[in-house]
């Protein structure tokens, strides 16, 4: 049997392109249907063929699925498949399903380079369909790029879509296809949800499952890679860097799900093409505009209320999407306090908006504009954090790209800029407030890094197994603050002295690297990064950047070895919280440090060694083993003795960290899970000390699961063990004197004192540990379809186990006051922040 097709509209080629792109190859040959079936079953087997040659087509992917509104059962089982079934064809192009139950099915043929085919099948008892199938060759010129531009993965699903969305283990296919290292990772919509993050959807919260990725504790959303601190792991949007883009002092991630298209982590080697971030980097590419006419959906969550809308123009090769968060707890509380007597108004809330923008030019190029804009406000008083302050902090971003071949040669060339500006100050003229009369009113501080960039980038088509790319970029980045000097470890007392730092670089950069393919099994992509800042200290006039991986598929598309080094400059960073801190170690932003010629650069070399194993079509296993060092890292002064004013802001350090990650996941059918282990060390050297990272966790272990109770009912849980974190003794209270070991391990002891009232002690650098962390969250999702309208209800129960987690120091005593159940040792007793309680909590959802 011969199917064809007439000629393909451009949307429907760019869905056939990524169905072809991200083949599922890691299943074994099947044999052809045996001539016996089960009773009420039957089967279907066949050929995929050329329809001109009539050569057998190895690796083409056959997905049978449901031509009702029924799932498919799975081989031999009586339980049902709402993705349905996948084979793949063996050297003889041969594929084959058992024990299929009686009905109507369709039957999708996929191959690589060929137009996909789809059949109509009326399966009947004891009978076993045979039909061969031919492709015909879909004679379009494939450019790489193509295929990451087409869908949105981050909406990848567990189900078949015809339309062209991938699954999940499609995705990781692609995601192996794009990346050559085995610890990339990409991250979806399921994979968020199935983390149980904080209330809603949060993208950070998510990545914190990932192996070698860990947090603070409960409140904090920031990410600590490999045993580096959050600044370390830049983040950008559409190719823009991102400061401190976090909600609520760092609770929530600052980027609205409902705008991502696709989320991509780099914890080790990457592409030249990304700059900065010493420890890793998220890349986040905005969503494009939908398929549909018109769309949109909507959620309200205990936390925000969020809303999306999108349009297709131009046939779907143009469109635009809107959407917005907005937290209410000011609104509500309002609402509260004209029904009670006593003051219950919180005068802060959280927004975000973001938008995409698209229009064809010519018949293959398009205009791309999109933006974001995140930012948190408050004014008036907040009970027992801040008193008649107002102030705003946050992102804003904005970019335009015009893609168009020249020459035939795929280019992009952009323009765009990010704003990030943080400010707070006493309301002016304002009495002494009546609802926070001890909290304190903020030092006026003013807090702004500036970006601005252009550049181009090249893709030349694949020849002779090469894909070679290039790009420069110019930019220039400024930085400014004016406030209370940054406390960088934890005091009751309020900062009185002030700190104001002014800098401005301007930098070229040029990049090219090559992906050779010189065996079908074998992938080696190398590049160099050409990088001018100006006098920084630590670096060059030019900083040269070279990375290098390599990829071998020891099994075709089942079993890959990979291997890289790259090394990455960072130009800027974060030394410690700006502002007043506003709870459990959180602030409202972080103090900034742009490179010059007294500020370092970080300096960081990476090598990665790992292996992906695909166990089944459902399974990938990987083993990644990882080194890291960097100069140039600015810590806090990790010398013993008085903490006094004219202890330095910060000293240069070097860093290194080294581990070994495992990660098993199941990304098909009713079940899915994740199982992430992490087992790591992180170091830092300062000032002929060496001593833990305050990111270190040793062991970390993170299981995630989700199982389908119907079409329309999954639960789920998760649940995360850390290891103790290190942190460094501040002694305040009572006045006394305390001998400290000026090293963790030394024999040598140094003896502070303090008078009462006077400056609190600084201990030896990470001697502490605080304790370790555990937490068990379950999930409750109903979703459904009616009228043209997808209605969902979540329900979500944090910390099932109701522990403290009192991972967040915040000060010690001396000596311990009676009774005290706070931890400490040797007279000293360590306080801790207590972790989020047992808490339910719900939310709603609509799409259309």
């Amino acid at each position: 049997m011969k199917i064809s097709s007439h000629s393909l509209s451009l949307t429907e080629w760019l869905s056939d392109v990524i169905w072809m792109m991200v083949l599922v190859t890691a299943f074994h040959p099947v044999a052809l249907l045996s001539q016996t079936t089960e009773p009420g079953v039957g089967g279907i087997a066949g050929v995929v063929l050329d329809a001109e040659t009539e050569r057998p087509l190895e690796r083409a992917l056959v997905v049978l699925v449901s031509g009702t509104e029924t799932a498919v059962a799975a081989a031999g089982t009586q339980r049902f498949l709402r993705s349905g079934r996948t084979s793949e064809t063996d050297t003889k192009g041969r594929y084959s399903f058992n024990n299929v139950p009686i009905g109507r099915y369709r039957l999708l043929v996929r191959r690589l380079g060929y137009r996909p085919g789809t059949l109509t099948i009326e399966l009947g008892a004891h009978s076993r369909f045979n039909v061969s199938v031919g492709l015909e060759v879909a004679p379009i010129l494939l450019e790489p790029k193509a295929v990451q531009e087409t869908v949105n993965p981050y909406d990848s699903g567990r189900g078949v879509d015809l339309n062209g969305t991938l699954t999940r283990a499609e995705l990781e296919l692609e995601r192996q296809d794009r990346f050559v290292s085995s610890d990339e990772q990409s991250i979806t919509k399921r994979d968020v949800i199935q983390a149980v993050t904080l209330g809603e959807t949060d993208l950070f919260r998510a990545l914190q499952k990932f192996p070698g990725v860990s947090g603070r504790g409960d409140f904090a959303a920031e990410m600590w890679t490999r045993g580096a601190e959050w600044n370390q792991t830049r983040v950008y949007y559409d190719g823009l860097p991102m400061f401190n883009p976090l909600h609520t002092g760092g609770v929530f991630s600052g980027v609205n799900p409902d705008a991502v298209g696709a989320v991509f982590f780099h914890p080790g080697v990457r592409s030249v093409s990304i700059a900065d971030g010493a420890a890793g980097v998220v890349e986040i590419e905005s969503r494009r505009p939908g398929a549909v006419d018109f769309g949109g959906r909507s959620e309200l969550s205990l936390v925000s209320a969020k809303a999306m809308v999108e349009n297709s123009t131009h046939g779907g090769r143009g469109g635009w999407l809107l959407s917005g968060r907005r937290s209410y707890v000011d609104l509500l509380s309002s609402l509260v306090d004209g029904l009670r007597s006593d003051t219950v108004f919180q005068p802060y809330a959280f927004y975000d908006f973001a938008g995409r923008w698209e229009v064809p030019v010519g018949d293959v190029g398009s205009l791309q504009m999109s933006g974001l804009a995140e930012w948190d406000q408050v004014r008036g008083d907040l009970p027992g954090i801040l008193r008649s302050n107002t102030g705003s902090w946050g992102n804003i971003l904005g970019r335009v790209s015009l893609v168009v071949p020249v020459f035939g040669v795929y280019s992009e060339h952009f323009a765009g800029f990010s704003n990030f500006n943080g400010h707070i100050s006493p309301v002016s003229g304002s009495a002494v407030s009546q609802t926070a009369p001890d909290a304190p009113t903020s030092i006026p501080t003013d807090n702004k890094i500036r970006y601005i960039t252009i550049g181009s980038t090249f893709r030349l088509p694949t020849l002779n197994g090469h894909r070679f790319a290039f790009g420069y970029q110019y930019s220039r980045q400024s930085q400014f603050y004016r406030g209370p000097t940054p406390r960088t470890v934890p005091v009751d007392s309020t900062t009185l002295d002030s700190l104001r730092l002014k800098e401005t670089n301007n930098g070229f950069s040029f990049w090219a690297e090559d992906r050779w393919i010189p065996f079908t099994n074998l992938s080696i992509e190398g590049g160099l990064r050409l990088e001018s800042n100006g006098r920084i200290a630590g670096t060059s006039t030019v900083n040269a950047a070279p990375r290098i991986q390599v990829r071998y598929e020891m099994v075709q598309r089942r079993l890959a070895v990979s291997g890289g080094y790259g090394k990455v400059y960072q130009y800027i960073q974060s030394v410690a919280p700006a502002g007043p801190p506003i709870g459990p170690d959180l602030h409202l932003t972080d103090v900034w440090l742009l490179g010059s010629d007294s500020i370092p650069a970080i300096r960081s070399n990476i090598w990665t060694v790992g292996a992906e194993y695909w166990l089944s079509p459902a399974w990938l296993a990987s083993v990644t083993l990882y080194t890291r060092s960097a100069a140039g890292v600015a810590v806090p002064d990790p010398r013993a003795g008085v903490l006094t004013f004219d202890r330095k802001l910060f000293v240069e350090a070097k860093a290194d960290a080294r581990g070994i990650e495992l990660f098993l996941r199941r990304m098909a059918g009713r079940w899915t899970t994740s199982l992430a282990y992490a087992l790591g060390s992180s170091n830092l050297r300062s000032a002929a000390l060496t001593y833990p990272s305050p990111a270190h966790r040793r062991h970390v272990v993170d299981i995630t699961t989700m199982y389908g109770l119907s079409q329309s009912l999954s639960v789920g849980g998760t649940f995360t063990y850390a290891s103790p974190s290190p942190f460094t003794r501040v002694i305040q209270g009572t006045p006394g004197c305390v001998a400290q070991r000026t090293a963790p391990g030394s024999d040598t002891l140094v003896t502070a004192c303090r008078t009462a009232g006077g400056p609190p002690l600084i201990g030896p650098a990470g001697e502490g540990r605080a304790p370790a962390y555990a937490s068990l969250n379950l999930l409750l999702e109903w979703t459904r379809k009616s009228k043209g309208l997808g209605w969902s209800l979540t329900l979500q129960l944090r910390n099932v186990l109701n522990r403290s987690n009192s991972t967040v120091y915040r000060g010690s005593l001396a000596p311990c006051t009676s009774g005290s159940v706070e931890r400490g040792g040797g007279g000293v007793c360590d306080r801790f922040h207590r972790g989020l309680p047992f808490l339910p909590l719900i939310g709603i959802g609509v799409s259309f």
